[in-house]
């Protein structure tokens, strides 16, 4: 493998981003930091094909982000929602916390705003089968302001 790497420069990254999937396999905490266009998105992508039928939540500052998520979530047999002010509806959550969606796109101000969500929380079906919270485009955090 040290020959690999002494060769291909971009091996070591690949190799880091492949380190936090499978740590998120192992469910540990972990925190991603990589260039725009490195393939960030197979660290959570990845523990999500792998996992046994677990719910992935992944928090993005833009509905377009969401909806490109889910496209390609669905694209991969995957059930997925983007929920926006048109699709978070009593109907989508209930559909959630039954289980129907195993990747579920979401905004900062959704997931703390929104009194369904909060209801979501308390639902042990659901978060028995949480298995993964993700923050995409993290470096807006600060952005979000202090809630958080």
């Amino acid at each position: 493998m040290s020959a690999l790497q002494y060769k291909v420069p971009a091996f070591n990254d690949l190799k880091k981003l492949l380190d936090s999937a499978l740590s998120q396999l192992q469910k540990k905490d972990v925190f991603t930091i990589s260039p725009t266009g490195s393939g960030k998105t197979l660290t959570f992508w990845i523990p999500m094909l792998c996992n046994d039928g677990g719910v992935t939540i992944i928090i993005t500052p833009l509905n377009i982000l969401g909806d490109k998520n889910e496209t390609e979530v669905r694209a991969m047999g995957i059930s997925a929602m983007n929920l926006t002010a048109t699709t978070a509806t009593d109907e989508v959550f209930k559909d959630i916390e039954d289980l129907k969606y195993r990747v579920i796109g979401v905004s900062p101000e959704r997931i703390l705003q929104d009194q369904c969500f909060r209801m979501l929380w308390k639902s042990k079906k659901f978060t028995g089968k949480l298995f993964n919270i993700t923050i995409d485009e993290g470096h807006c955090v600060s952005e979000w302001g202090d809630g958080f």
